[in-house]
This record gives structure tokens, C-alpha cells and sequence, in this order.
């Protein structure tokens, strides 16, 4: 009830019931909508009485605007995110929202957004989720965003676009593992941030990423982004996490990337492959420049290998890598085998082999 047939002109009340309204290839029934519409915005209530949608949302959302606008509230009692072809596993929802926001995307988002009083349970079996808080503004004409749950922290802070962070970890990558990593394709501005992130419990979130990857539990990741000036810093502090049999307790690594250059430090207090061997005070160093990598590995092992020093040349290659050995060296028993230098091994996709590979222990020498 009102005037206008244009998005532009159009001023109207309306009452409405939609009996079937198909996206996403799911077809949603039963939805309510009162409300005012006017030049792109509604201002109003709607209604989800779906099987696997029941919602109600009240507010405003404004698109009439430059940047749209954001000012509602609703609460999903029931949302099978399965069902409704979002997510491939059986994921199913419930919680309150409160919205304030302008922006259509990530990078002009200003505003908060927050979620409440909410449940996830993935295969029946409930995760540990209940709130989340984000919020982004602009302070010193720097841009803050801060993002706080019951299981983890998250804050970046600087000039950055968010759609842009990939290509710029690509544009430096790039320069360090040019066979690995293509230039990005995309002209990224000048980003100049800090990060920093905290962790809780959130195994369960890493598991919905992977099945076979767990951990990450009260970890602390920080870091630095200056395309600028070139300046690439990470650190990271992971109690514990595995990948299928394997898994790392207490690492601690140090990243500082410059630009030709860059040096990773890694301490890692045990390495566990199985029930039966570990690794335990494992330190491993790598400085990386145009597909060259100087490694140093020192370890030891719980069998056998009592300690280990292997000191390598790595070139990256498009398939694989050529490993050039420095003098290394390794105690297997108590007796001390040593890595004659100037030894290649070469493994690709295509082609495994090896040249003037010795290890000698005395009289005893095995050649490849």
C-alpha cells in the first residue's frame, strides 16, 4: 500500500506472506514480512517459518545509501545449515544477533556486529561457541578491528584491506620461494599493520577445517605487515597441535622477512610421529632468498638417534627440491656417523635422485 514502482521512487507499506522463495537451490516456505519500504530500504520485521529456518529479524537495512546501512536485531531458534545448502556437513545453529553496521563489504565495514546466546553443533554433538563481538573504527586515522569470543581474540590495527591480505603474504612469499609461489596478479596498496590473535578452546573449530587436524588450544599469534618498507614479522607460540600421526608440543617460531630475505627460527620441545618415537628439543633454522633455503636442523630422538645436527642448502624447484649437504653430522647408538659435504639429493615429481652422498663412522662408509 503506497506509490512508486521504482527502487528509486518507491514509498509503501507492506504485509505479506511468501509461500515459496527458492535460493541457493533450497526453496524457503513460510515467510512473514511488515514492514515500510522507501527508495531501497525496509524497515520492518520478517519472518522465517521454514523446517530448517525459524527466525525473526527487526530493524533496518538501508541499501538507498552510498554505503548500505545495518540496524536490526534477530533471533534464529533453528538454523540446519546443511539442509539449507550452505555447508556440506550436518552443521546446525542457533542464537541472537544484534547489528549496527555500515559498509557492503569487509574493508568499509564500520560498526559492530554481535552474536549471543548461541549454540553450534556439528553431527549432533555441540561445539564450544556462544558469542562473538566484532567491532571496527577508526582511530587516528587508523584502522582498528577487534573481534572477542568465548574461545578466541582477534585484533588488527593500521591501514589494510582485508580482501587484499592474501595477495600481500603472496607478494612477499614470492620473492623468497619464486618456483613455489607465483607474483600476485593483483596491485595491492601500501598495508602497514599489526595483528595480534589469541586462542582458547579451539580444537573443534581446526577440526571443521580438517578432519585430521586438531590443537591449536591457548595459542598466541602476533605479527607485522609493512609492504613499504618491506617488513614481514611473525611470531607464534603453539602449546600443542598434531596433523594425523603427527603431533608438536610447545613450538615457538620467529619469522622476520625483509626484502630478499627471509629467516625463520623454530624451537619445538618434542616431536611425536607415533606411540613409540618422538623427537624431543628439536631447534630448526632456515633463511630463504630467491628459492635458496640454509637449513639447520638439530634433534634428537627417544630410539637410537641420540642427537642430530643436518646442515643443508635447499633449492625450491617447480616439483620438489635439491637438498646440497654441508657437513652434518648424527649419533646413532653412540657411535657418530657423519654427512660428507657436497652431497645432492634431488626429489621431484618426476625424478628421485642422488649424487656423492657419503656418511662415514670411522672405517664404515655408505655411499649413494
Amino acid at each position: 500500500n503506497g506509490s512508486g514502482l521504482r527502487a528509486s521512487t518507491a514509498n509503501a507499506k507492506l504485509d505479506g506472506n511468501i509461500q515459496l522463495f527458492e535460493f541457493n537451490k533450497y526453496p524457503y516456505k513460510g515467510i512473514t514480512v511488515k514492514g515500510k519500504v522507501s527508495k531501497r530500504l525496509f524497515n520492518g520485521e520478517l519472518i522465517a517459518a521454514d523446517p530448517n529456518l525459524q527466525a525473526q529479524l527487526n530493524g533496518l537495512v538501508d541499501f538507498g545509501k552510498k554505503i548500505p546501512e545495518f540496524n536490526f536485531t534477530a533471533d534464529i531458534s533453528k538454523a540446519n545449515l546443511h539442509e539449507l545448502n550452505i555447508l556440506k556437513e550436518q552443521v546446525d545453529f542457533y542464537g541472537k544477533f544484534n547489528f549496527n553496521f555500515t559498509g557492503d563489504n569487509i574493508d568499509n565495514f564500520l560498526g559492530t556486529a554481535r552474536v549471543y546466546d548461541a549454540a553450534l553443533f556439528r553431527n549432533g554433538q555441540k561445539i564450544s561457541f556462544d558469542s562473538l563481538y566484532v567491532e571496527s573504527k577508526i582511530m587516528d586515522s587508523n584502522k582498528v578491528i577487534t573481534a572477542i569470543s568465548n574461545e578466541f581474540d582477534a585484533a588488527i590495527a593500521g591501514e589494510f584491506s582485508i580482501n587484499e591480505l592474501p595477495a600481500a603474504f603472496q607478494s612477499f612469499l614470492n620473492k623468497y620461494y619464486p618456483s613455489y609461489i607465483k607474483p600476485s596478479r593483483k596491485i595491492t596498496r601500501n598495508e602497514n599493520f599489526s595483528f595480534v590473535v589469541t586462542t582458547k578452546n579451539v580444537e573443534e573449530y581446526f577440526n571443521l577445517i580438517h578432519p585430521d587436524l586438531s590443537g591449536f588450544n591457548f595459542s598466541t599469534i602476533t605479527g607485522r605487515i609493512n609492504t613499504k618498507e618491506n617488513l614481514l614479522d611473525l611470531n607464534a607460540e603453539v602449546p600443542q597441535f598434531s596433523y594425523k600421526n603427527i603431533a608438536v608440543y610447545d613450538l615457538k617460531l620467529k619469522a622476520a622477512g625483509q626484502a630478499d630475505s627471509l629467516k625463520i627460527q623454530t624451537d619445538i620441545a618434542n616431536v611425536y610421529i607415533n606411540d613409540s618415537l618422538n623427537f624431543p628439543g628439536t631447534n630448526i633454522n632456515i633463511k630463504s632468498a630467491r628459492d635458496i633455503s640454509e637449513v639447520n636442523i638439530n634433534t634428537s630422538a627417544n630410539q637410537t638417534l641420540n642427537s642430530a645436527n643436518i646442515v643443508a642448502q635447499v633449492q625450491t624447484l617447480p616439483k620438489g627440491a635439491k637438498i646440497k649437504f654441508r657437513e652434518s653430522n648424527f649419533d646413532v647408538n653412540g657411535k657418530k656417523w657423519t654427512i660428507e659435504k657436497n652431497g645432492e639429493i634431488v626429489l621431484t615429481e618426476d625424478v628421485v635422485s642422488a649424487y656423492k652422498d657419503k656418511l662415514y663412522n670411522g672405517l664404515q662408509e655408505i655411499n649413494i
